[in-house]
Formats: structure tokens, sequence, C-alpha cells
């Protein structure tokens, strides 16, 4: 999920993780990952210590990538 200054995103994209590139002294990870599959997210889990939550699986064959949103990831 994408926590944006706005606020979580509710379209989202499953990931794989393909390589580990850095593992720092602290235990955070710099890592590569794979798009797998989007999604909609139906209902978030307030509290958790990232973003979690219950989401729906989304048939993203043939959909155009909404422009605005594409640009805005690409601005990060």
């Amino acid at each position: 999920m994408w926590l944006s200054d706005n606020g979580l995103k509710e379209i989202g994209c499953s990931a794989r993780v393909t390589r580990l590139l850095k593992q720092m002294e602290d235990g955070r990870m710099n890592v590569l990952v794979q798009g797998v599959a989007p999604f909609r997210l139906l209902l978030a889990y307030r509290g958790a210590p990232l973003p979690a939550g219950d989401i729906e699986l989304l048939d993203d064959t043939g959909v155009d990538a909404d422009p605005g949103t594409a640009g805005d990831a690409h601005d990060l």
C-alpha cells in the first residue's frame, strides 16, 4: 500500500521480493521487488505498525494506468 502525504491509497499492488540489495545493522533492508497483482483496499487495519487490511484482487487485463496516479508515483 502507498501511504502518501494525503493518506493511504485504496488501490495497491502486491509484490514479490526478487533480491535483497542491502541489510542495515538496525534490521532495515533495501530490496528489489516485482509487481504481481493489483488490488483494492476494502478495510484498513487501524493501529497496525505498517499499512495493512482486507483486499480484493483486481483484473488489470486491458486497463490503462491512470495518468495522474502514474505521474504521482513517478514523482516520488
